[in-house]
C-alpha cells in the first residue's frame, strides 16, 4: 500500500542522512586554531584535530559522504516542492491546520527546510574562505536541530497502527505539555540571568583593564 511505500522511503531517507552525518570528520567546525579575547589582549590556543589527508586527495569515505549528503539534500528539496503543491491546492490556512493536527509531519517539514538550508551554508563556506569557520558552525547547528525533527516523523507511522495508535497519541500530549513547561521555565531563566551575566562580564573586563 501507499502507507508502506512512504514508510520505506522515510526509513531510507533517515538511514542515508544518518550515514552522511556519521561520516563527517571529527571536529570539522570546532577543532581549529583560534583565539580567546581577554580585555584588549588575545591568547592563542590550539585544539587537537583529527588527522586529515592532503587537500588534493579524497578518500573513499569522503566520496560516500558527499554522495549521501547530496541524496539527503535532494530528498529534502523534493519534499519541500511536493508540499508547495499541496499548499497551492489546499491554501495556506488549511495546510497549517493540517500540520497542527499532525505534529510529526510538521517536524519533518522543518527538518527538510533546515537540511536544505545547509546547502547555501556549504557553498558559502567554499566561496568565502575567511568566514569558513562561521558557516561550518552554522551548518552543524542546522543539522543538530534537523536530525531529531526528522526521526520524529516515525511517530506518524507508528500512530497509524491499531496497536500503537492510542499510545502515540498519549505521548503527543505528554510531549506537548512538557515542552510548554520547559519553554516557560527556560524563557524565565534566560531573561533573568542574561543581564546578570552581561554585567558580570563587563565588570571582569573593566577590572582587567584597571
Amino acid at each position: 500500500s501507499r502507507f508502506v511505500q512512504r514508510l520505506i522511503m522515510i526509513i531510507l531517507h533517515l538511514l542515508i542522512m544518518t550515514f552522511a552525518i556519521y561520516m563527517r570528520p571529527l571536529g570539522s567546525a570546532t577543532a581549529k586554531q583560534g583565539s580567546v579575547q581577554i580585555g584588549d589582549n588575545y591568547t592563542e590556543y590550539n585544539t587537537t584535530a583529527a588527522p586529515t589527508l592532503p587537500a588534493k586527495m579524497i578518500s573513499a569515505k569522503e566520496v560516500f559522504r558527499y554522495f549521501f549528503e547530496a541524496i539527503t539534500v535532494l530528498n529534502s528539496v523534493i519534499t519541500l516542492f511536493m508540499h508547495i503543491d499541496e499548499v497551492r491546492e489546499q491554501g495556506v490556512l488549511d495546510f497549517c491546520c493540517s500540520l497542527g493536527a499532525a505534529p510529526p509531519r510538521a517536524s519533518f517539514l522543518i527538518s527538510c527546510l533546515l537540511i536544505s538550508a545547509t546547502l547555501p551554508s556549504r557553498v558559502l563556506s567554499c566561496l568565502w574562505i575567511e568566514q569558513k569557520q562561521t558557516f561550518l558552525v552554522a551548518e552543524e547547528t542546522l543539522l543538530i536541530i534537523a536530525v531529531p525533527c526528522a526521526w520524529g516523523y516515525l511517530l506518524f507511522f507508528a500512530g497509524g497502527t491499531q496497536l500503537n495508535g492510542t499510545f502515540v497519541t498519549m505521548i503527543y500530549k505528554m510531549i506537548r505539555g512538557d515542552m510548554a513547561r520547559f519553554g516557560i521555565i527556560y524563557s524565565i531563566v534566560l531573561v533573568c540571568f542574561a543581564q546578570d551575566r552581561c554585567q558580570l562580564q563587563s565588570m571582569i573586563v573593566v577590572s582587567y583593564k584597571t
